[in-house]
């Protein structure tokens, strides 16, 4: 009895003392073993700094010109070419702003053309070349100021809103003219608020009201 109760204990014994004692020799391969891998990749990384790589070339015939030419295939070690097209896109991009700044220039202009021919701005300038008080301060052949008339505000026949100011010149002097005006609906005709021309030197001429010469009908 007592033989058959310590050969348990001693097989248990002898396992453990197994165990334990392959547990320090594999603990300390895993520590070793990526030690062992950092000093070979540092060594094989350096070697390779060391030798530069000089890629393989081909000769290569021009189809045109018919020259031979060494040509190396582009690596990473490459430099980049410069862009062969730099000049052409300089000149694309000015001849495409050259562009778009006519046509802003001509749409301005068609925009102005439409006002300055509208009924309401044709039947000013009418009577503001009869009238006597403006042709006593401005002068003969009076006409809008600049080589392209310009009108700022509104002309709107359809809302029945007028409300603009514009350059105009003669042969002595040069003004600014006000013009509103504005009617209910389309049946009634314009009513005139205000229209005045005011000169260069602050003096205002009030053609609604201190000339009798015209009346002003659009």
């Amino acid at each position: 009895m007592h033989f058959i109760t310590k050969a348990p204990i001693r097989g248990i014994l002898g396992l453990n003392r197994t165990l334990l004692a392959s547990i320090p020799r594999f603990g300390a391969r895993t520590i070793i073993s990526p030690l062992r891998l950092g000093i070979r990749s540092r060594y094989y990384s350096e070697e390779m700094k060391s030798k530069e790589y000089i890629p393989e070339g081909k000769i290569v015939t021009d189809p045109v010109t018919g020259e031979k030419k060494f040509v190396k295939p582009m690596t990473i070690h490459s430099n980049l070419p410069e862009d062969p097209h730099i000049k052409e896109r300089k000149t694309g991009r000015i001849a495409f702003s050259i562009f778009a700044l006519f046509i802003l220039v001509a749409t301005a202009s068609v925009f102005q053309y439409e006002e300055v021919s509208t009924p309401v701005m044709n039947a000013t300038m009418y009577y503001l070349r009869r009238s006597q008080l403006a042709r006593s301060h401005l002068g003969n052949e009076i006409t809008y100021s600049g080589w392209f008339p310009y009108i700022s505000g509104e002309v709107n026949t359809v809302k029945g809103v007028v409300n603009i100011h514009t350059k105009v010149e003669g042969k002595k002097g040069k003004a600014v003219m006000y013009l509103k005006a504005g009617r209910a609906s389309k049946d009634n005709d314009f009513h005139i608020d205000v229209w005045k021309l005011v000169q260069d030197d602050g003096v205002v001429l009030d053609l609604l009201h201190d000339d009798d010469s015209i009346v002003l009908e659009i």
